[in-house]
């Protein structure tokens, strides 16, 4: 009597395969991969990474610019707050380091504040990239006007990597250079 439950099924090569699919119908199969089926893995994944490191260095270069951002927003509180008390806006940036502390970023260059008009109604910062290619940075501006009493902001960002951009004389204005305003 023979026992089923016990026997193991055997592999047995279809008549039809060529030698090299036959090896893997046989009994003793060799184990490992081959150099062309490493080399397929390989190609797949290089593939990936190809696609995939510069949606991350974008993505990287989209949180340096909302740091930059957000030490412009903090400028620009400390520009009210310095119009309020002095009835004039803050022509440079030590001025307002007692209410910021040091404004500084690797990667940006926060250029001196200007105006249209001698820092009465209106002030204007610009955030530069040091190495905009590199890093993936746009250039950011942010403008601080006062109008009887109400103060308003406008901050733009430059249109591409490495495009200058610049806000207008009043909050309504277009930015300059092509540069997209951001609300």
């Amino acid at each position: 009597m023979v026992n089923f439950l016990n026997q193991q099924p055997q592999r047995v090569a279809p008549t039809f395969c060529s030698p090299f699919l036959s090896r893997f119908f046989s009994p003793k199969a060799m184990k490992g991969f081959t150099l062309l089926e490493l080399m397929v893995v390989m190609v797949f994944i290089s593939v990936l990474a190809a696609i995939s490191i510069p949606v991350f260095q974008r993505q990287i270069g989209k949180a340096r610019e909302a740091e930059v951002q957000m030490k412009l927003g903090a400028i620009a509180r400390s520009q009210n707050a310095y119009h309020y008390v002095n009835s004039t806006f803050a022509p440079n940036l030590s001025v307002l380091a007692a209410d910021t502390g040091a404004i500084s970023s690797f990667y940006y260059d926060f250029q001196e504040p200007t105006s249209s008009d001698s820092y009465i109604t209106n002030v204007k910062q610009q955030a530069v990239a040091r190495q905009p290619g590199f890093y993936q940075l746009r250039d950011y501006a942010i403008g601080v006007y006062y109008d009887g009493g109400s103060y308003a902001r406008a901050t733009c960002q430059g249109f591409d990597i490495g495009d200058p951009v610049n806000v207008g004389d009043t909050a309504g204005d277009p930015c300059t250079d092509s540069g997209i305003k951001l609300q």
